[in-house]
């Protein structure tokens, strides 16, 4: 769910259907995000990154990344020092 500035209600972003390339034939979910130079970059729950554009309708546009390793724990982004990075939470650490 999303609140644009310019709406008054909260919308619903359905992306089920997004990333059909997934490596595993289950539904996913976005699993975490941030922002980084002005757009809002996602991973799935299937470890794809992309895009995402909340204009009229919302869309998602998966980037194209070399391999993303198949980590157990979980991913998240962050926008640090001009670069996006793709962190593995291990743990309470």
């Amino acid at each position: 769910m999303f609140i644009l500035s310019t709406n008054a209600k909260w919308t619903a972003f359905h992306y089920s259907d997004k990333l059909r390339s997934s490596p595993i034939n289950a539904p996913w979910t976005i699993a975490n995000g941030a922002v980084f130079n002005g757009k809002i970059y996602v991973i799935s729950s299937h470890g794809k990154i992309g895009v995402l554009n909340l204009n009229s309708p919302p869309n998602m546009t998966p980037l194209e990344v070399e391999c993303i390793a198949n980590f157990k724990c979980e991913l998240c982004l962050l926008g640090y020092d001009q670069k996006l990075l793709l962190i593995d939470k291990s743990g309470s650490n």
